[in-house]
């Protein structure tokens, strides 16, 4: 059975009726995606390429699961967790309580997934400088890559 793509519009939709959900609706997402990997992608290192929003909350809550489950998890944070949103805060400072690792850079070294967590369907500008350097660095990665909402970079609407 197809599953539709849905429009911003309609995936900000969905995000308002689940705003007041328990578990919130961020947890749900990182954690049916941590499931997802772990019964998909095997048991190498994993990149989560995590950016200064919601959708980077979704990445730490991923990589907690991950690391909680034992999978070496590499966390690259392209933010200043002082101003992420609340729900992504909690979710940065519960996974840096876990084994995963922040990196500054990314590390040298194979890695059985690279997820890309730092632009959801919210990114309304143009990326260039370092953070297009490093969608475009994700976009080369040989094995595969897991986007959380979407690839960054993409508009869900145009596919531009």
């Amino acid at each position: 059975m197809p599953i539709p793509l849905l429009r911003a519009a309609e995936l900000r939709a969905i995000e308002v009726e689940y705003s007041r959900a328990t578990p919130p609706l961020m947890e749900r997402v990182g954690r049916a995606a941590a499931e997802f990997v772990q019964t998909h992608f095997g048991t190498g290192r994993v990149l989560v390429c995590a950016g200064p929003g919601n959708n980077g909350g979704d990445g730490f809550v991923l990589a907690r699961e991950l690391a909680r489950a034992g999978r070496h998890v590499c966390v690259h944070f392209v933010g200043d967790a002082a101003r992420l949103p609340p729900d992504a805060a909690t979710a940065y400072q519960a996974c840096r309580t876990t084994r995963a690792d922040f990196c500054p850079e990314i590390p040298a070294g194979d890695f059985s997934l690279v997820v890309d967590a730092l632009f959801g369907i919210g990114l309304a500008r143009p990326i260039t400088g370092d953070l297009a350097a490093l969608i475009a660095r994700i976009n080369a990665f040989a094995g595969p890559v897991l986007a959380l909402d979407i690839p960054s970079g993409l508009d869900g609407d145009s596919g531009r």
